[in-house]
């Protein structure tokens, strides 16, 4: 499961800003799910940038059906997904949590590439000169406004550590899942999916990225942020060893 990364569905088909205050947890039948983040929230893209459980479960149930819920989250996974879900495992998948939600680390970056693409998402190929096949997966009014989401995460929400990158426009979206392992224990599946940009080189394809990492007992901002950082660093060496 991806966690948090699958707030991005629903930032994609929310309707405009509505002001919200978050009170550090949000119930759904018997279910509590907790916020780290507590207080005021404005719009979409703060709610995004600092991952707050309690105003997207509250937004979402309450606006998108699940049919559309499921229909637009099926445009980025190959699991086939069931017709309707429970309010409770509707709340966990909006979270990116429990049975229905699962992607692959390349779905996940295809997410980022496809904001990044004015909402065309581009079905990655193996071979160079291979036919590159086409999706539109969100209109490019909802694109822009999840790019500005995903570039608010890096400048001041959950991955504000990466904004050491003065001169590149990187957008992010972190999630954290838990998983039961043998003997009743939990551990997290910490995920980071993005896009980095170079506004000098005017590239039209710039990478976009999915960082996984299982197993581990810490929150995704500890776990994947150095990752991407080594990665996005190392990148950029490669490109001026090649000039």
């Amino acid at each position: 499961s991806p966690g948090s990364v699958w707030k991005t569905i629903s930032a994609m088909l929310l309707k405009g800003d509505k002001p919200f205050t978050c009170k550090g947890s949000y119930t759904v039948g018997g279910t509590t799910f907790t916020c780290q983040h507590r207080g005021e929230i404005r719009s979409i893209s703060d709610a995004y940038a600092v991952s707050c459980n309690s105003y997207f479960l509250h937004r979402a149930l309450n606006e998108i059906p699940v049919k559309e819920f499921l229909k637009k989250s099926g445009l980025f996974m190959s699991k086939k997904l069931p017709e309707t879900l429970s309010r409770e495992d509707y709340a966990l998948s909006i979270l990116g949590q429990g049975p229905a939600i699962e992607i692959t680390p390349m779905q996940g970056a295809l997410i980022s590439q496809a904001a990044f693409n004015s909402g065309v998402m581009v079905k990655p190929v193996s071979l160079k000169g291979e036919k590159v096949a086409e999706k539109r997966v969100m209109d490019e009014r909802t694109a822009k406004s999840m790019r500005r989401s995903m570039e608010s995460t890096i400048q001041k929400g959950t991955s504000r550590s990466l904004n050491q990158f003065i001169n590149l426009i990187i957008g992010g979206k972190t999630g954290t899942a838990e998983r039961t392992i043998k003997g009743g224990g939990k551990v997290n599946i910490a995920w980071m999916i993005g896009y980095l940009h170079d506004p000098k080189r005017q590239d039209k394809a710039p990478p976009a990225f999915s960082v996984v990492v299982e197993n581990s007992s810490k929150q995704t901002a500890e776990q994947c942020t150095p990752i991407v950082r080594k990665v996005i660093t190392q990148h950029f060496k490669s490109r001026e060893s090649k000039r």
